[in-house]
């Protein structure tokens, strides 16, 4: 097998594991390990198949992924964004150079205040047609990230690794030959 069909097979795995991300996070409010753990291992040998030097290509990106994962933990500490969406993002940027990683996370952005409309729009939908604070408790789109205001209620969940994984896909679809 040569370094290109390998790269391909790789690709194809990263975008498996983004639908996978989306898929748990739609429904379950949570990215996995198990999902993320693979991104970031198989990323070297992305970088090999891919002809990556040691110095400084592998180097750039595991200090790219490094400063994301600060920023996401920065994120995370102010509950901003969950464990699993800061993990999924870090994992991302070990497989996408500087100027496309530029790319992908002003997507990652518009995907986000997409995914923040249209679950917040339908938080305050389902909030309205609810009677009483129990029945809420049961509503997978509320949760204890961030806290929440017991006046006002709990705090929305918005599964952003939604917009993590979308913008993941939507870089693979437009910038790797392998999806045209």
């Amino acid at each position: 097998m040569d370094k290109e069909t390998i790269s391909y097979a790789l690709l194809m795995g990263l975008a498996i594991a983004l639908v996978v991300a989306i898929a748990t996070d739609l429904t379950r409010r949570k990215i996995y390990n198990w999902n993320t753990f693979p991104i970031v291992l198989a990323a070297p040998a992305w970088w090999w198949a891919a002809g990556f030097d040691p110095w400084p290509g592998m180097a750039i990106q595991v200090a790219l992924a490094v400063g994301i994962f600060l920023f996401g933990a920065l994120l995370f500490a102010i509950g901003a964004m969950a464990a699993g969406d800061t993990k999924l993002m870090t994992g991302i940027a070990l497989w996408f150079p500087p100027m496309v990683f530029l790319e992908y996370f002003v997507f990652v952005a518009l995907f986000g205040g997409v995914v923040t409309l249209v679950f917040g729009g339908l938080h305050i939908i389902r909030r309205k047609h609810l009677r009483s604070g129990d029945e809420l408790a049961d509503d997978p789109t509320v949760g204890t990230i961030g806290g929440g205001n017991p006046v006002k209620g709990p705090k929305i969940l918005i599964p952003y690794g939604i917009a993590v994984a979308l913008a993941g896909l939507w870089i693979l679809f437009s910038k790797y030959p392998v999806f045209s």
